[in-house]
């Protein structure tokens, strides 16, 4: 169902944002631990990815809110940004997560993280805040561009379902 699908972790995703690449984005840190391990290099990372990659969310979420009431719209480094957004998800903090992924989509539209961005996004629009026209087109692009077969046929169904309510 769209509730268990909606924190899945695509496949290819590493445990590690330190050494995440655009090819192997990072786990979103509410779903485990981001490092065990020998202490990764962090020299030039920002705040929020060195709180990330200590497993601090409350820093983490803190640094972030900081950073996007100073610069609303404008995204961190893209692996940073949707691991953000991905736990503000996970802690049910829709309104904060929307405006996180968006930022996450509009700096970054093709990026590795985007599928994933306009999935949840689109649940976001259609089972928290009624918005259906734009979650229907959301989804639309989720079945066209998700990797994970079982996530395309739940935006299908979704879609679906709005559909059926116009």
């Amino acid at each position: 169902d769209w509730e268990s699908q909606a924190h899945r972790v695509p496949d290819g995703w590493s445990p590690n944002l330190a050494t995440a690449s655009p090819l192997t984005p990072a786990i979103p840190p509410s779903i485990g631990p981001i490092h065990e391990g020998p202490e990764p290099d962090t020299e030039g990372l920002d705040d929020v990815t060195k709180a990330l990659i200590a497993g601090d969310d409350e820093s983490a979420l803190e640094l972030y809110r900081q950073h996007a009431s100073c610069r609303p719209g404008i995204s961190m480094a893209p692996g940073t940004q949707a691991a953000v957004a991905d736990l503000l998800f996970a802690r049910a903090e829709f309104e904060d997560s929307l405006e996180a992924y968006r930022t996450y989509l509009d700096a970054h539209p093709a990026g590795p993280d985007a599928p994933t961005a306009k999935y949840r996004t689109a649940v976001i629009l259609s089972r928290r805040m009624d918005r259906l026209e734009e979650a229907g087109k959301l989804f639309l692009q989720v079945v066209m561009e998700h990797p994970d077969p079982e996530v395309v046929a739940i935006a299908r169904a979704e879609r679906d379902r709005i559909r059926a309510l116009a």
